[in-house]
């Protein structure tokens, strides 16, 4: 019974926690938003005439989830973002709503010069969304003292919207509520996965098919979610929007098909209510007619005709368990009370999208709040009805017991087992992420941070900041001649003799890709900087990296005040030119400029 606790207790803690009922973050410090909608049309109207439209024909709206309900029409919102500080804000616009059919992102500077524009959605490939995200994430650079107006249009592939809520939060925030996403959801299906798994082991042992049917209803649920929360189509066919909606709408009957499997035999309804029982099958069988209208892709039609067979299906089970509370059955009483939490909550889903009430965080989370309460009460109802068993088995399960309870501390430890190393995994793949695996250095996803905090440090201390990227002469040669493991250990080779070198510079060395090494260093004095890349550049001519041949490097570096120092982009930039002029120059060559204050601007 530990695992069910666990899985119980984490449950209703990820019930109740803040995350499920998460607000709106707060406001940027000096930044002003400012959100306007524009009336709806008929017809379809593009963003140069959007965009050109005078100030009076938008509406400004201070919600933040938006919820356009059923509308083939499409829905145009503009934010307008002002930043009050004399430092640029780098934001992320969130739209945590997966099932978007069809979104375009327009950025619009206070020039009125077109920056960025993003078409995406989930009818669209996933990399065509801007952020590796479940939902959709826009980056957006907004500049000291200055404003943009950001555009998005919004459409549906035949009319149906879900609620979207709508978040601004700067990069670091964002990639914080990122994490916190990510464990309440790991919390969340970790928890399903130890019920699924508890329950399968029970039905196993006692062989009753209550919890085989309960362990189907817990898995059918578990991939409906994992479709409805985005998590499907990131990472199991993200080039498949097709099957991504067809798969999701399909779930959503299946999980009342395997529901009414379960109910019927957790309360004996053939035998205790055979009417309610017909009635509920019949009900069952309607769940056919949405499917073959997500097969011809008519997915309103699928929505309106699921919503009246999915309510009268809802309340023919809650009527029978509502009826076998009335002749004192406990397992109904306790059914009859989680059915009623997720008859609620699918109500008032219903209601939000059909647009009678408003959409929120709450109502926007209905679905997962509801399903959840549910679940742990009907875990509550298969408790007891172990519980009746051991009053009606009791010699049978004292036998069944010590299996059950060494299944049990099995199961904790296989769960502890696969927790601990999908930790490890979790922190390897983070490291792998950004080291490459041959020389151990970071490689180029990690360059962006390293450049953000040298140049941090370097602003801190009025140091200057050397940018240099070298390259291996005629490294092709080796692999081809040699092979390429003679290829990998020249490099490894390099790769020492560059920490060994920039060691008590403290530099960050990084493999820019092939036979291309970068390092970022930072020192008060210019020249000195400038006489030691030099003195490396030579320093690694005369090292014995390969066993047959002298081998020499080419490098291209720029050495920049700390001040008013160009972007990542700009220092790659200058010092990939360099390197190429040292390797048309004959290679074995350094080639260095410094940037004067007024030439990073």
């Amino acid at each position: 019974m530990t695992a069910f606790w666990a899985a119980f207790t984490t449950l209703l803690f990820v019930v109740l926690s803040p995350q499920v009922f998460a607000s709106t973050p707060e406001v940027i410090t000096g930044v002003e938003q400012r959100y306007s909608l524009l009336e709806p049309s008929e017809n379809k109207r593009d963003f140069d005439t959007v965009r050109g439209l005078p100030e009076d024909q938008w509406q400004s709206t201070s919600v933040d989830v938006l919820n356009f309900a059923l509308d083939k029409r499409e829905h145009w919102l503009k934010i307008t973002l002002k930043n009050a500080d004399t430092e640029q804000k780098h934001l992320t616009i969130l739209l945590d709503q997966p099932i978007q059919d069809y979104i375009d992102f327009w950025l619009v500077g206070n020039t009125g010069k077109l920056q960025q524009h993003y078409k995406t959605g989930d009818r669209l490939p996933f990399n065509s969304r801007p952020m590796d995200f479940r939902g959709f994430a826009f980056p957006v650079e907004l500049p000291a003292t200055s404003s943009v107006d950001v555009f998005f249009r919004f459409d549906t592939y035949d009319g149906l919207y879900e609620a979207i809520p709508v978040y601004i939060q700067s990069h670091d925030e964002f990639r914080q509520w990122i994490i916190q996403d990510s464990l309440w959801y790991g919390f969340y299906y970790g928890a399903l996965t130890i019920l699924l798994a508890y329950n399968l082991i029970i039905g196993f042992l006692t062989k009753e098919r209550d919890f085989y049917l309960y362990s189907l209803y817990l898995a059918t649920f578990f991939i409906w979610n994992l479709l409805f929360r985005g998590y499907g189509y990131q990472h199991l066919w993200p080039d498949n929007p097709w099957f991504a909606n067809q798969i999701l709408s399909i779930s959503v009957s299946f999980i009342f098909i395997t529901l009414t499997a379960f109910t019927a035999v957790f309360l004996d309804l053939k035998r205790q209510a055979p009417r309610l029982h017909r009635l509920i099958l019949v009900l069952t069988g309607l769940q056919l007619v949405p499917i073959f209208l997500t097969l011809g892709s008519y997915y309103t039609l699928f929505f309106t005709t699921l919503m009246p067979i999915a309510s009268m299906h809802l309340l023919a089970i809650l009527s029978a368990a509502i009826y076998l509370s009335y002749k004192k059955s406990q397992p109904a009483q306790i059914f009859t009370l989680a059915w009623g939490v997720l008859i609620a909550s699918v109500l008032i889903y219903f209601a939000q999208v059909l647009g009678a009430i408003p959409a929120n965080s709450l109502t926007s989370n209905i679905l997962n709040i509801g399903s959840l309460i549910e679940m742990l009460v009907l875990a509550l109802a298969m408790v007891d009805k172990i519980n009746q068993m051991k009053q009606d088995q009791a010699k049978a399960l004292k036998a069944n017991l010590i299996i059950q309870q060494e299944n049990n501390i099995e199961l904790e430890q296989l769960v502890a087992e696969k927790t601990a190393q999908l930790t490890a995994l979790n922190k390897q793949l983070e490291h792998d992420a950004i080291t490459d695996a041959l020389t151990g250095l970071f490689n180029r996803r990690r360059l962006p941070r390293l450049y953000e905090k040298r140049l941090e440090h370097c602003s801190q201390h009025d140091e200057f900041i050397g940018f240099i990227l070298l390259d291996i002469d005629h490294f092709k040669q080796i692999n081809d001649k040699f092979g390429h493991q003679d290829g990998d250990e020249v490099l490894v080779k390099l790769t020492e003799c560059m920490m060994a070198f920039w060691l008590e510079w403290q530099a960050d060395l990084f493999r820019f890709g092939g036979e291309e090494f970068g390092i970022i260093i930072c020192h008060k004095d210019r020249l000195l900087l400038t006489e030691t890349i030099q003195s490396f550049q030579h320093h690694i001519s005369q090292q014995t990296l390969h066993h047959t041949r002298n081998i020499t490097i080419s490098v291209g570096a720029v050495i920049m005040p700390s001040q008013n120092c160009p972007d990542l982009d700009t220092a790659i930039a200058v010092a990939d030119g360099l390197l190429y002029d040292a390797k048309n120059q004959g290679r074995d060559l350094c080639l260095i400029k410094s940037l004067a204050v007024q030439e990073t601007r």
